[in-house]
């Protein structure tokens, strides 16, 4: 109000500035599909609350609260309106009453006709003992109960009591003590705000100081709150049935969570608020997007140090067994508390980070685990690395195969130095080698026992004994344009070479004499592999065909397998020999039917230029590498990816290979190394005891 004037009839008009923006409803409606809507809703009522405040401090009580006396100026101010006139109108009118009986209940009408009246106002914002006290007056507690039913006006766009047809019905509805019902518009959390201003006992009602720090109590929780939390309202209704619990918790944790970014020993302030959120959110996924988001909320203004400090502060924990029975149960809850707020931070505020072994990790994970193993799982999944070792070193250029020995303990390699190595997986050490003897790149491997046959660009091929590091075969002299592949067959009796003269050749793998020769393929020939009967043989080439052919006779079986746009780098049988991988530079691994030669599903798309895969013994994973470094994992029978986190090598990826037993996988790369990883789940566990903690990270 920025003034009064007279003359218009018995008492004063006042006068009030124009605002564009015009009412709160209006506001607020013209804002609708602001993202940030409810909080905007939430910041004008504290606004209208401290206006509120300020005309009871004047011993003023306004009269008149609703939706359609706050304004809001043209800076997005909310501005109380149509105020103090109570005193002025008891003074100057005497009381008109009108008392009529309905359902056995007697209630006075004279509100309804407000102008007439010594009771200022709006009766579907007017308390309930307005109409039900002989000599009614407005009061502080009168004020409040409007409050509540402007925030259910505001928050809703619906006009309390929205049930009633009419003011009698609502007049009705007000003496029989009926609080206005929850909109369906209305979140159940913002109705119990409303719910706490609307006590039927005035004495119940909360302090416009109370509901002025509630509402910024729930501004915190709002914008906390996911934004799919709305879609579940079983959710919001635990919340909202234990509001008062949750309100004082949420609004301490947040507090303390931001308190804790610039000091964590600050932690156990926040030890019972945060155990509380996690009593009440953590058993559902929309739950635990509330407690990160509380942290998310309070990491926003903060630098990411802070997440990295809380990281480094978990991982530099004592270390602690499975077995945690010896500890206190004060410094225990602690402990659990600070460790759980701290994998929050870190998981939250660090969007990319380096990854630790492990063994590392899973102290303070089983720690986070006495109080949420699925956030204990997450850190894992987030920090641990799949990587079982420093990658192996040694060779002086592009490691081009790798494959394991069948004790599982040994891997050997070939190289564009034109050597091969053999090495000790768990030392990391070359133990046979650099093996000399080929006169240029040693482009491929197969093992069977104690033998390692290796090719090469040279056009040759050896055998090497695997125990002492003689060739026991060879050099044989085929292909004279070079060799890209050799494969042992399945009973060791039988080798296979692919050459750049567009042929397959098959050997007797004890005494190197050439048995058939396959022809057809217009290019180069890049890979082959042996059926498990040792029946068939399965080449892919540079003219972008698969063919299978018959060993025995040396004849294609069928027309060649035609799908793929660019060069067949590798192709494999299933161990039950009913299907062929085969895999191309245009990015797709391609699955056949053996049999009828038929494609099955569609291609699996991966990334481009893939160079090599391998197949788990069990034949349920495949293992891809590419030309940009990366290793994929992948389900066989869907193509479904098998989330892993391989570490990226420096140069392209040339070979892939898993151990014997499934549990382990070789790459080998453009960049020199040779890097081993954990085929199983075990990296991302937290309920592994580890004997030995490796403190290094690589």
């Amino acid at each position: 109000m920025c003034g009064l004037y007279a003359g218009l009839g018995p008492v004063p008009a006042m006068v009030s500035p124009w605002y564009d923006s015009g009412d709160i409803n209006a506001y607020v409606r013209k804002r609708a599909g602001d993202p940030d809507i409810v909080i905007v809703k939430l910041s004008l009522l504290v606004q209208v609350m401290r206006g509120l405040e300020y005309l009871h401090s004047k011993l003023i009580v306004h009269g008149d609260i609703k939706g359609g006396n706050v304004l809001v100026s043209d800076d997005g101010v909310a501005r109380l309106s149509d105020f103090g006139l109570s005193a002025v109108l008891y003074r100057q009118h005497s009381a008109e009453r009108l008392d009529v009986q309905t359902e056995g209940v007697k209630v006075s009408l004279a509100a309804i006709i407000t102008q007439h009246s010594y009771i200022k106002g709006t009766c579907r914002w007017m308390a309930p003992e307005l109409f039900v006290e002989d000599r009614p007056r407005q009061t502080v507690a009168s004020d409040i109960w409007a409050c509540g039913c402007l925030f259910i006006e505001v928050n809703s766009g619906i006009h309390p009591y929205h049930t009633k047809d009419n003011d009698f019905q609502v007049i009705v509805a007000l003496s029989k003590a009926e609080l206005p019902p929850c909109p369906k518009t209305l979140s159940p959390i913002l109705y119990a705000l409303s719910q706490r201003c609307c006590m039927v006992l005035p004495g119940s009602r909360l302090s416009v100081g109370e509901i002025t720090q509630q509402l910024q109590n729930a501004q915190i929780i709002m914008s906390i709150l996911p934004a799919q939390f709305s879609e579940l309202p079983s959710i919001e209704t635990i919340i909202s049935e234990n509001w008062a619990n949750f309100e004082r918790d949420c609004v301490a944790c947040y507090h303390a969570t931001a308190a804790a970014m610039s000091s964590l020993g600050k932690s156990q302030a926040m030890e019972l608020d945060y155990l509380y959120l996690q009593s009440i959110l953590s058993s559902t996924e929309t739950g635990r997007l509330v407690l990160d988001n509380i942290v998310r909320k309070c990491m926003s203004t903060t630098a990411t140090w802070t997440a990295e400090q809380s990281l480094q502060s978990l991982i530099s924990q004592r270390p602690q067994g499975l077995d945690s029975s010896t500890t206190s149960d004060v410094s225990a809850t602690t402990s659990d508390v600070s460790a759980v707020l701290k994998a929050r931070m870190a998981i939250v505020g660090l969007s990319s980070h380096g990854r630790y072994r492990p063994a590392k990790l899973r102290s303070a994970a089983r720690t986070i685990a006495l109080k949420d193993e699925q956030l204990a799982e997450r850190f894992m999944t987030k920090f641990s690395s799949s990587e079982l070792r420093s990658p192996l070193r040694g060779h002086k250029n592009t490691v081009f195969c790798v494959d394991f020995l069948p004790d599982g303990r040994r891997a050997v390699s070939s190289s564009r130095d034109r050597t091969l190595r053999i090495w000790d997986i768990e030392s990391g050490e070359t133990v046979i080698g650099p093996l000399e003897g080929h006169v240029d790149t040693v482009r491929g491997l197969a093992v069977h026992g104690s033998r390692i046959a290796s090719c090469s660009f040279d056009g040759t091929f050896r055998v090497w004994d695997a125990d002492s590091g003689k060739v026991v075969l060879g050099p044989i002299t085929t292909h004279p344009r070079g060799l890209n592949w050799i494969a042992y067959s399945r009973d060791g009796t039988r080798i296979a070479t692919a050459g750049r003269d567009n042929r397959v050749a098959i050997w007797d793998a004890n005494t190197g004499v050439q048995l058939r020769e396959m022809v057809g393929h217009t290019v180069g020939v890049v890979c082959v592999a042996f059926s498990k009967d040792r029946k068939r043989i399965v080449s892919g080439s540079r003219d972008s065909t698969v063919r299978i052919w018959d060993v025995a006779s040396g004849e294609c079986i069928g027309e060649p397998l035609t799908g793929h746009t660019k060069v067949v780098t590798a192709v494999c049988f299933s161990p039950d020999d009913k299907r062929i991988f085969s895999l191309s530079y245009d990015g797709t691994i391609r699955i056949w039917d053996a049999e009828t030669r038929a494609l099955i599903g569609e291609p699996l798309r991966v990334d481009t230029w893939v160079l090599c895969m391998a197949l788990s013994p069990d034949g349920k994973r495949l293992i891809s590498g590419s030309h940009s470094g990366k290793i994929a994992l992948w389900e066989a029978q869907t193509g479904a990816a098998i989330p892993t986190p391989f570490k990226d090598h420096e140069g392209w990826v040339s070979s892939v290979a898993f151990s014997p037993d499934g549990r382990m996988i070789a790459s080998a790369s453009e960049d020199k190394t040779i890097a081993l990883w954990d085929a199983t789940d075990e990296w991302k566990r937290w309920d592994i005891d580890d004997e030995d903690v490796e403190q290094d990270n690589d």
